[in-house]
């Protein structure tokens, strides 16, 4: 499937931040809906290769959807949020055309 649906529960988001965040001490993605209310999801660190560094080890965030996630079709917005002792930085967005059933 290259679409993916309003209602889905069990997608992953996986984030490739492009730099070893195994160390982080806070890590989210940020959201942002078709109507523009922002919000979080509570990611997980995640193993991979990671194009963006040519390398694997602990460069994703990894959320899976569950029920009342995503609710409104349209464009939604993803940005991994990462903080740790030294500061806290931002990935780049990501845009993802979420479709109602059947379109």
């Amino acid at each position: 499937m290259t679409k993916k649906y309003i209602g889905e529960v069990g997608t992953e988001i996986l984030l490739d931040t492009g730099i070893l965040i195994g160390s982080a001490t806070s890590y989210y993605i940020k959201t942002k809906d078709p109507t523009g209310t922002v919000g979080t999801f509570a990611a997980s660190l995640y193993d991979s290769f990671s194009t963006l560094a040519g390398a694997t080890g602990t460069y994703f965030l990894k959320y899976a959807l569950v029920s009342g996630n995503i609710t409104v079709p349209g464009d939604w917005k993803f940005q991994a949020f990462i903080g740790t002792n030294a500061g806290t930085w931002y990935g780049e967005m990501v845009k993802v055309t979420l479709y109602d059933a059947f379109q």
